[in-house]
This record gives structure tokens, sequence and C-alpha cells, in this order.
């Protein structure tokens, strides 16, 4: 787990490279950007830097080959320690921070940070899926935060700083990761997820729009036969306005077929998250995962009618798809008027994946979306 894994941010890395070589760096880093696109991973790979027992290149690089190195990647290490969000629970339960109620303030990642260091001089904490701590959690955090140990760095993993209470992100110093491009991911693909088709590996890549969690999603059959289901139905049962196919729907009225056609979608759509399992973080990355599908699917329709090309379009099933409701939204109204319901459906999209980041009930969240994109608009 040396840099040479971290693809796609160098300019992070050179920044924090300079930052340990001379010694500034902050006690507290808030990570962000889109999932799957390696923070966590950077987050290790620097504490193995940090705790490394025979640094290379200026102390800048982990040997991996030391005590320090292995711990930490197996997270038995006595100064490095990772929280995460239980995959029982919405949310990081305070109890991580400072314990069990029986045991308040003498447990937990606060307590274990303010303890000197067994080696060396840092204490490094990584709180992974900081997007869902708690209001409680967050408070229990501030104190820390606010008085830092002497040595210790604390980093949270995040998507957008905007998710974090502004005291925490007032005692952050925020890194902003961008999405990895195709040629990263494609790369990872064939090195860790058993794609070994060079073609089908591009191909992922490109869906995956700069995350590696959703091109990792296209290697699951099921997610790929749903996509599918997805771009056979989007383009019929989004309202478009009048269409003179159809007949003229006003109001807030549907025909028969399409309100149909938009309930069997739904159930569907639920069958295939909860097809992922009983754990809740499963069943959201799966909800992220059909959102991100209709974002892209949008994007590309706006794209095709404002320029009259699809550049971002990857294969056959989305030009087909992003083709039928080109046709529909200019047959009903014009070009302007097309691309602003466009946007409408796009912001809706945003808005279902805010309310999923928010731990808003998931299958509220998907019947609203669905039937917004089916009616809103009208």
């Amino acid at each position: 787990m040396a840099w040479h894994s971290v693809l796609g941010h160098e300019s992070v890395l050179e920044q924090f490279r300079s930052l340990i070589q001379q010694k500034r760096l902050a006690h507290a880093y808030l990570f962000v950007g889109p999932e799957g696109i390696g923070k966590r991973l950077f987050a290790v790979t620097l504490s193995q830097t940090l705790l490394c027992e025979n640094p290379q290149d200026d102390s800048s690089t982990p040997c991996q080959s030391c005590p320090g190195c292995r711990q930490v990647a197996v997270e038995t290490h006595p100064d490095f320690f990772m929280v995460r969000k239980p995959k029982d629970k919405h949310e990081l339960p305070v109890e991580l921070f400072i314990g069990r109620r029986e045991q308040r303030g003498r447990e937990g990642l606060c307590y274990q940070l303010a303890i000197k260091a067994s080696r060396g001089t840092h204490k490094i904490a990584i709180v992974d899926d900081a997007d869902y701590l708690s209001h409680e959690s967050s408070n229990a955090l501030l104190k820390t935060l606010e008085e830092p140990p002497p040595g210790s760095l604390m980093i949270l993993i995040g998507t957008h700083p905007q998710l974090q209470l502004a005291t925490i992100r007032s005692r952050c110093s925020i890194v902003y990761f961008s999405p990895l491009n195709r040629k990263h991911i494609a790369t990872l693909l064939r090195q860790h997820h058993g794609v070994d088709d060079p073609d089908q590996a591009a191909l992922f890549a490109a869906l995956g729009e700069g995350s590696v969690e959703q091109a990792i999603a296209f290697t699951d059959e099921h997610i790929r036969s749903f996509r599918n289901t997805l771009l056979e139905t989007l383009p019929q049962i989004t309202y478009v306005g009048e269409d003179p196919e159809q007949g003229l729907r006003t109001g807030n009225k549907r025909n028969h077929e399409t309100t149909l056609a938009s309930l069997t979608f739904t159930r569907k759509t639920l069958t295939f998250v909860e097809s992922a399992g009983s754990e809740s973080v499963k069943q959201h990355q799966r909800a992220r995962i059909l959102i991100r599908f209709c974002i892209q699917f949008y994007r590309n329709t706006l794209w095709n009618i404002s320029a009259g090309s699809s550049q971002l379009l990857m294969d056959s099933d989305q030009q087909n798809a992003v083709s039928v409701l080109s046709d529909r939204l200019t047959r009903s109204q014009n070009t302007l008027g097309a691309t602003d319901r466009l946007i409408e459906l796009i912001e809706r999209c945003l808005e279902a994946e805010t309310h999923l980041s928010r731990r808003v009930h998931i299958a509220l969240t998907i019947e609203s979306l669905i039937d917004d994109l089916s009616t809103a608009g009208q």
C-alpha cells in the first residue's frame, strides 16, 4: 500500500510530501470527494508514512515492510485508530468516540488519541464514513479538535464539506480529491477486480465517471441487468410535456399506461435495492448507484439535445435510451423547454442523492423520486 498504489491524486500527494518534510502537518484534515476514488487508501498510506520505522525519500514514503507499516495495514498498530460506521447502524454512534455509557471518557477514539504514543511521536485517527456522524458524535469530536493532543493527527473522510457541522469544518483543513480518470480506473479494475478484458475494463471505467466504486458495480451482472431495465424504462415514463403521440396530458394527470409502467418500475427498483441484503450499507450503495445511473442518463440526454451529439455516451444501450427521450422531448417542446425540463430532472436526482446521504428512508426516497420523474413539471 505504498504511494504508487494511490492513483490520480498526484497534486495532493506532493502537497502532503512537502508538509511532512517541512513538519507542517495540521492536526486535523477533512478529505472530501466522490465515493470510491481512493480517499481512504490515501489516508492509510499517509498514516503508514508517519508511523514507518524505516521511511524512504526524506521520510515521505513508507517502506511497507517494517512492523509499523504492516500493523497499520491490518489496523493493529497501537498508535493508529480507524472508526467506521457499523454495518447495522445508520450513523456513527457516539460510543465509538467517547466510550460506552459505563466507560464514558475512558475508552473510544478520543480517549485513545489522548494517550501518549507507544512508539515515536505520532498518534493517528481516521474517521471513515464521516458523512454519517451523528450530531452527538460530532459534538464529542469537537473537544479533541479544539484541543488536539500533542503529536495527534485526525483525518475525517467524507464526500462533501457541507455534510459536516460548521464547527467541524472550521477546525479541519479541507482537502479536495478529484474523480479519477478513466485510465486509472481501468488499471485498478484489471489489477484488483478481476476484469481481464481491456475493452470491458475501459467501458466500465468510462461508465464509472471517476468513481472506482461505481465502475466496480458494473462487474456485477445483476447491476448491469438492472441498468438495462432502467434504460428501457426511463425514456418511456419520464414526463416531457404534451406528447402528440400519447395525447394531451394536462394538470397532474398521467395516462394509465405510464402510471402502470411507473408503478411497476418502482417495485422492480425496490426489489433490486433490497436484494443487496439486509445490511443498510449495501442497500444505500445500490440506491446511490441507481440515482447515479439516472443522473448520467438525463445529463447525456441534455448534452445530446443542446450540443447535437452525445460525446459522453459509451455504450449502445444508453445511446438508444437517450435517442428515445431526446425525440420525445423535442416533439413536445422547443429546445429551451427540453433543456429546462432535463435540468429539473437532474436537480431532482441530486436532491434524492442528498436525501440518501442524510439517511432519509431508502424506499421513501426511491418512490418519491420515480413519481417526480414521471409527473414533475406538469
